[in-house]
């Protein structure tokens, strides 16, 4: 069962890097009114799993992180057609000739709603990240439509950044460049590998949350010496478990705390100028840092250790190697490790 949804991940990455330009991006232009495109099939599809996506990222933020406006519940089987059924009154009430952005104007009509028969939303339901990524391997098949999949990751990354910004303590924090829909796509199919079992069945906007959550938390006031500290500690813990770490590959758009503690600590490589061998994906004793993300008092350090996988075999194109997820908690001011733990890679 493993080896099947490590063959989906892989031809999901494969063909997220088919868009190299991210013309995909083009679906977040879409207007609200092309949900009801009937010239223009695709449109109409592309607009409707985006109102779906935008649908479920309300959820999360309502749901998980405390949001106050609340939206309302349309059933555990709503799609996107159903939620634009619901919502065609009101959009097409919008002024004539004004663009209106499908993630602006679904969140601006469902929250507040007038009339929830079903109640407000208590729970997270919708799309489940695992049948996310079988749309998107649908979409590289002969005669496929890859738009439907990047409409919805695109949706979904819009939406909860737009959501985090309404909350005074964001849930996750944009980087100075814009995460583009491929490396969103990367970036959801990241966190489903932590626990493909658990993650591929759970709402891909909560997946997908968190993912951002994990890579791009928001500076809470930590110093670069909290970020020393523990990724230092975690450092002696992997080399006493797998041996010497040579180097860090810190991640993309690295917190400037992060990337500054990083160099004090081992030689640092960007993961473009990772070198590769006819034989591995990831040199032995190289650790792709994920992340590094301190709430409070609290912090985890996400890791991966080469040796990655044997060229030629099913995940090499996927840095496979050991994962490492070390929980820290702070107590007297210090950093003290506090849960663990450790997932070899097998494809």
């Amino acid at each position: 069962m493993r080896s099947m949804h490590a063959f989906v991940l892989a031809n999901v990455l494969f063909w997220a890097g088919l868009c190299a330009t991210d013309p995909c991006d083009a679906a977040g232009t879409l207007d609200v009114k092309d949900c009801f495109n009937a010239s223009d099939l695709a449109a109409a599809t592309a607009c409707r799993m985006q109102v779906w996506a935008t649908y479920q990222a309300i959820q999360v933020a309502q749901a998980k992180h405390g949001m106050t406006t609340k939206t309302c519940q349309f059933g555990v089987n709503v799609t996107g057609d159903k939620l634009v059924d619901l919502l065609r009154k009101d959009i097409r009430a919008l002024p004539v000739g004004v663009s209106r952005s499908i993630v602006a104007e679904t969140i601006a009509l469902l929250s507040p709603p007038v009339d929830c028969t079903l109640g407000v939303a208590t729970d997270v339901g919708g799309l489940a990240a695992g049948s996310l990524l079988n749309i998107c391997m649908q979409g590289i098949k002969p005669g496929g439509n890859a738009d439907t999949c990047w409409a919805y990751v695109a949706a979904m990354r819009d939406s909860l950044g737009e959501l985090s910004a309404y909350k005074a303590e964001k849930f996750f924090c944009e980087p100075n460049e814009n995460i583009s829909t491929k490396d969103a796509i990367l970036l959801l199919a990241d966190e489903i590998k932590r626990d493909i079992k658990a993650q591929q069945v759970r709402p891909a906007a909560e997946v997908m949350a968190e993912a951002l959550s994990r890579r791009y938390p928001c500076n809470s006031g930590n110093t670069t010496e909290d970020f020393a500290a523990i990724a230092s500690r975690a450092l002696e813990i992997i080399e006493h478990d797998a041996g010497k770490v040579t180097a860090l590959v810190p991640p993309a758009n690295a917190d400037s705390n992060l990337a500054a503690a990083l160099k004090t600590l081992r030689p640092v490589v960007v993961r473009a100028s990772v070198p590769k061998s006819k034989t591995r994906t990831l040199p032995k004793g190289y650790l792709i840092v994920v992340g590094l993300k301190i709430t409070g008092k609290d912090a985890e350090f996400e890791s991966v250790l080469g040796p990655g996988a044997l060229a030629g075999t099913l995940g090499a194109d996927e840095d496979c190697g050991l994962h490492y997820s070390i929980g820290f908690s702070q107590s007297n001011g210090k950093w003290q490790v506090g849960t663990g733990k450790i997932q070899q890679c097998t494809p």
